[in-house]
């Protein structure tokens, strides 16, 4: 595989895509209780909080990489079959950054003595995201030159 043929929105998008994966499986939420004589914490990575946007977010993030490593090893491009391959790794980044984005705002809800709260898990899948969406536009931008 020639690493040269990557162009910085390649590694970018890449790296951003690496990173949202990693972050899926890291604490996005954490749970406090401290009442009832009873104190603790809980904390729950994505997979445990919404597995189905968990995999959504591995799915697109899969779908981009694959697009870029496929065309780096000369094994299947996209663009010869008439597919922008930078236009599918921006919609797979949309779909990450989108959705990294909806559980932001969405906090799992509790009531009584129980605190819900973000951890940071999910901090470092919205910089993956933000990273893969940038890469994506960078190389977007480099195809249409």
């Amino acid at each position: 595989m020639d690493l040269s043929k990557l162009s910085m929105g390649d590694k970018l998008a890449s790296v951003g895509a690496i990173i949202a994966i990693i972050a899926t499986f890291l604490p996005w939420y954490s749970w406090s209780m401290n009442g009832f004589g009873v104190s603790g914490s809980v904390s729950a990575s994505l997979w445990d909080a919404s597995g189905g946007i968990a995999f959504l977010i591995l799915a697109a993030s899969v779908v981009a990489i694959a697009v870029i490593i496929l065309r780096v090893t000369e094994v299947f491009d996209l663009s010869e079959q008439g597919v922008p391959e930078a236009l599918v790794v921006l919609i797979a980044a949309a779909i990450t950054a989108l959705f990294t984005l909806f559980r932001l705002a969405s906090i799992p809800g509790g009531a009584g003595a129980f605190g819900f709260g973000r951890s940071w898990g999910l901090w470092i899948g919205l910089a993956g995201a933000v990273v893969f969406v940038v890469g994506a536009v960078i190389k977007f931008q480099e195809e249409r030159v």
